[in-house]
């Protein structure tokens, strides 16, 4: 079989993985505490999508044969070390919101740090690709302020889930940086490989 996907499939792929309870029970969540101020904050969360789809689809554009995710994007513009912590910071992200089981508090400690840890280096791989002079079908417009304010609103967003959200963010960036080094030792050690630090250089 033929490995193609046309564009209103892979559209329709997207907005099934976008579209679930959780933006309508966090949205009453959401206006429940805020009020009438959580126009703002849906307006700041649509700037964000907005900004971190379009810096996507040009990494995608650069990087078209790469197994997908934002880790792929951080290890082949940032090195083996960036683009694992993410995924680690991710699988967490997924685990602790599938085992919250609703709990607004819960999923909010950890799965929305490592999401918007991922916004922030998906930004970051544009730039970097860009100073390197990678070029691909698509180029995200208004560059670099588009990414500069990606990583504006990531923060934002960051140090509004909490103290508690930031520190077992961290830990669990200890526990990444902890379990890379394992990784690192058993692939060059013991199996002799070498690890790229920098990403992919042209």
């Amino acid at each position: 079989m033929k490995r193609k996907l046309t564009l209103i499939e892979t559209t329709a792929i997207g907005l099934g993985n976008i579209i679930g309870a959780g933006i309508f029970v966090m949205a009453g969540s959401i206006i429940y505490l805020a009020g009438p101020a959580a126009l703002i904050s849906f307006i700041i969360t649509g700037l964000l999508a907005m900004s971190i789809g379009i810096n996507s689809a040009e990494l995608a554009s650069k990087y078209p044969n790469t197994e997908g995710g934002v880790y792929s994007f951080a290890k082949l513009t940032m090195g083996d070390f960036m683009g694992f912590l993410v995924a680690v910071l991710i699988t967490a992200s997924i685990m602790i919101a599938s085992l919250a089981l609703g709990n607004v508090e819960v999923i909010g400690l950890v799965s929305n740090f490592g999401t918007v840890f991922s916004y922030i280096t998906t930004a970051i791989a544009v730039v970097i690709s860009r100073r390197r002079g990678i070029r691909g079908k698509f180029s995200s417009p208004l560059y670099p302020w588009l990414q500069i304010l990606s990583i504006i609103l990531s923060l934002l967003i960051m140090l509004s889930l909490g103290e508690e959200s930031l520190i077992l963010g961290v830990l669990s960036i200890i526990i990444g940086i902890l379990i890379h080094q394992i990784h690192v030792q058993i692939n060059i050690v013991e199996k002799g490989k070498s690890l790229k630090p920098h990403g992919e250089l042209p």
